[in-house]
């Protein structure tokens, strides 16, 4: 059978690797060490895409609480998005 599992068609992802390529996983690791709410960390990462920023600017400003400049589009979308899901 083809789709047999074998030592080199198997690869054991790095902790950055698994991160980058399980989204679930970032989300569920920053609910965790933040303590807020997956939904509210799914949205600011969902922000950051949006507008094709790092995800890295939601983490440190609005999770470490970090003093970097807003980005005021940030807000909007994100304003826009929650209103979205309410709608739901």
């Amino acid at each position: 059978m083809d789709n047999d599992y074998t030592a080199s068609n198997i690869k054991v992802l790095s902790d950055e690797e698994i991160l980058d390529t399980q989204p679930w996983v970032l989300l569920d690791s920053l609910a965790n060490q933040y303590k807020k709410p997956r939904v509210f960390i799914e949205r600011g990462l969902s922000v950051c895409q949006i507008l094709g920023i790092s995800s890295d600017y939601f983490i440190d400003r609005y999770l470490k609480g970090l003093d970097i400049p807003i980005i005021p589009e940030f807000s909007i979308v994100s304003m826009d998005l929650q209103k979205k899901r309410c709608r739901k």
